[in-house]
């Protein structure tokens, strides 16, 4: 990373600034892969539950399904862990959106299931309807600042 006309790099654990010449722009490599850039904690948290209602729309489902769709929908920017997924599910299960049912796979082992209920189908149509807002607002706004 150059700051001026420093360049910081990894050094024994710590970043320390070596100065040298910047490379020239034409001598830097065309493609850069881009890091996945997560999304923040408080955006994640917001997004948990209408996601979690959304993918049982779908059919019911176990956790761990849950956590490999989550990541293959947001192309890996989404890490969801069983501590962060379990209580959610756990709480929408309490206010009676989502039941649950235990089931023996073939190999002996017990995976818990969630479905929808009826009021679980309605609170997911109403996020959908409240992020679809949230999204059409920002696409405008940034729009706007592009112009």
């Amino acid at each position: 990373m150059y700051i001026g006309n420093a360049c910081i790099v990894p050094a024994r654990g710590r970043y320390s600034a070596t100065r040298f010449a910047r490379p020239r722009r034409d001598a830097l490599p065309t493609l850069t892969p881009t890091p996945l850039r997560m999304p923040s904690k408080a955006l994640v948290s917001a997004s948990t539950r209408p996601l979690i209602l959304s993918l049982l729309r779908a059919g019911e489902s176990y956790g761990y399904e849950i956590i490999e769709r989550v990541r293959s929908l947001s192309g890996g920017s989404l890490e969801w862990s069983d501590g962060m997924l379990y209580p959610v599910l756990r709480r929408l299960e309490s206010e009676g959106l989502v039941r649950s049912r235990w089931v023996t796979a073939e190999n002996e082992r017990r995976r818990r299931y969630y479905r929808l209920t009826p009021r679980g189908e309605e609170a997911a149509e109403a996020a959908r309807a409240e992020w679809s807002e949230v999204s059409r607002t920002l696409a405008a706004a940034w729009a706007e600042g592009t112009r």
